[in-house]
């Protein structure tokens, strides 16, 4: 049987076309906030620091306001809005470190306890939520996200990695401008891939409402 180009086939074609768009976009703009704001901009306090930020208040909102609006995977989208909340506190670590001694950026690690709170109070339906998202493309581009961001911003970033590979030239600039790019990458694909997922989930909630609502209709016969 041929599969034919369907309108959700076109529409999930047109979003990748724009997500593509705005990598372009956003990787074609650094040469030139590093030309006009100079080291300063991958700096703490910087504009892609900001940027980062903003990335991830987006994520962790989009996940919130999903959860009420989707009842069957409201436990998961909680879950998952604990997560970039976490990293946006980290990413305020210098001023957090000022403004609460002794604690700091690690006040962050209260979201990750509280999500791994709903998850056990909720573990006897959170299997399908979880199953259900795994399954998703969505997923997939979350997962790539933070392979970005963490693992690899990181290890490349890593001073004594970059020594090696620049010897003389190294410069702490230099290493912190590589880790602050991988991230903000990273930060973009979870973006993208927190809005599929939001995507399918609806998708899925729609179709398992009608397919109730025809067994229902069959059992009325």
């Amino acid at each position: 049987m041929k599969e034919s180009f369907s309108d959700s086939t076109a529409a999930t074609a047109w979003r990748f076309s724009l997500y593509t768009f705005g990598f372009l976009l956003l990787a074609a703009s650094l040469p030139w906030v590093a030309q006009y704001r100079g080291a300063a901009a991958f700096k703490e306090n910087g504009a892609i620091e900001w940027l980062q930020l903003g990335f991830l208040v987006a994520i962790s909102m989009m996940f919130l306001r999903e959860a009420f609006l989707s009842p069957r995977f409201h436990q998961v989208f909680v879950m998952l809005a604990c997560v970039p909340a976490a990293a946006g506190v980290r990413e305020m670590d210098a001023d957090l470190d000022r403004i609460i001694p002794w604690l700091g950026w690690k006040i962050g690690y209260a979201f990750i306890l509280y999500a791994g709170f709903v998850g056990y109070a909720n573990r006897q339906i959170l299997g399908h939520q979880v199953t259900r998202c795994l399954k998703s493309r969505g997923f997939a581009l979350l997962w790539a996200g933070f392979m970005v961001a963490f693992p690899f911003a990181q290890l490349v970033g890593h001073g004594a990695f970059m020594q090696v590979i620049m010897g003389d030239d190294y410069s702490r600039d230099y290493r912190r401008m590589i880790e602050e790019i991988g991230e903000l990458m990273g930060y973009g694909l979870l973006l993208i891939g927190s809005f599929e997922l939001i995507l399918e989930t609806r998708t899925t909630a729609t179709g398992d409402e009608s397919t109730l609502t025809d067994k229902s209709s069959n059992s009325d016969v």
